[in-house]
């Protein structure tokens, strides 16, 4: 958003700081004694981990595994098609 409105350019919001801090939340332990937690926190809690597993997933997938642009971009595209649809184009 930041980038889109002007605020950040690109390579500014590429900075290692506005990243992701690589501990994921699987590595936090459990909260005790969770079960005494409402039942509206507790879905509080499992949706706010499920953002953020997403958000942790873009940020890989920008900035640490980026995907390989290809060298024929429409045959890579016509040869998934062939696969979803068993036909060759």
């Amino acid at each position: 958003r930041a980038v889109r409105e002007g605020e950040l350019t690109a390579q500014d919001a590429a900075a290692k700081k506005y990243r992701m801090t690589g501990t994921g939340l699987s590595d936090v332990p459990p909260i005790e004694g969770a079960h005494l937690l409402p039942d509206g926190l507790v879905d509080l809690i499992r949706r706010s981990e499920a953002l953020y597993d997403r958000i942790e997933r873009l940020d890989r997938s920008l900035f640490i595994d980026p995907p390989k642009p290809s060298k024929a971009p429409v045959r890579e595209h016509q040869k998934r098609l062939e696969a979803a649809f068993g036909t060759a184009l």
